[in-house]
């Protein structure tokens, strides 16, 4: 939980048969009790994908329903945008406010998570391009030039969800590194704070001994057997 918002692992599965006259894709949702996002909303992001200028002429241009599935990826992408704006809390201001042996660490835990799971992001977009569409083979409907202005298209669709995606991980290392900033800042705090009371206990300890006779005795022993010693 980061202030009022609470960040909840979501989960997009997809499988997508593909076909000229009629596609299907398959979608998989854990359920409402893991809080994830329900089957109409990704409807509703698929019918929102359809009314944009952007995707309306892609899909009116290129007869592959690869692009459908492609602007379903892209919900993914802000999905993570959202989630790590959301995570933006790390800053140098906010050391007052948390606790530096417990919080910092959840966060920077959360952080090293979002590695592996970005990683696995970009694989399922490299297989999408490295997948082309079979039906655009054949010949009877397409022509090569066709089919090489669609899957070159594709290269640059994935192309720039793969570039999101790398924006997405840079991001991610910036927290990381500014988060490592802050609890070294932290402990550099304490250690301050510690010299700083080492230092008036040593100024009243020897405040409340400068009226007793043996322990000056004592200190000037001391200091001679350290010169001696230092001769």
């Amino acid at each position: 939980a980061l202030g009022d918002c609470i960040l909840l692992p979501d989960l997009l599965s997809l499988h997508m048969v593909r076909s000229h006259m009629n596609s299907t894709i398959i979608s998989y949702h854990p359920g409402e009790k893991y809080r994830s996002s329900p089957a109409s909303f990704l409807h509703s992001r698929l019918i929102a994908a359809g009314h944009s200028v952007y995707w309306n002429a892609i899909f009116a241009q290129h007869d592959d329903p690869t692009f459908v599935f492609l602007s379903l990826l892209w919900h993914a992408l802000y999905a993570w945008d959202e989630a790590l704006e959301e995570s933006r809390v790390i800053s140098t201001e906010s050391i007052e406010n948390i606790n530096p042996t417990r919080e910092l660490h959840v966060i920077q835990a959360h952080l090293l998570q979002y590695a592996p799971l970005l990683n696995d992001f970009r694989k399922a977009v490299l297989f999408v391009r490295e997948t082309p569409y079979p039906g655009l083979d054949n010949p009877s409907l397409y022509t090569p030039e066709f089919r090489e202005c669609s899957n070159a298209r594709m290269r640059t669709e994935c192309g720039n969800l793969l570039s999101g995606i790398q924006r997405l991980e840079e991001y991610r290392m910036m927290q990381s590194q500014r988060l490592r900033n802050i609890m070294n800042l932290g402990i550099s705090s304490v250690n301050l704070q510690d010299m700083w009371r080492m230092q008036e206990l040593a100024e009243a300890t020897v405040k409340d001994s400068a009226g007793n006779p043996a322990f000056i005795l004592l200190s000037h022993l001391s200091f001679h057997s350290f010169r001696s010693y230092k001769q």
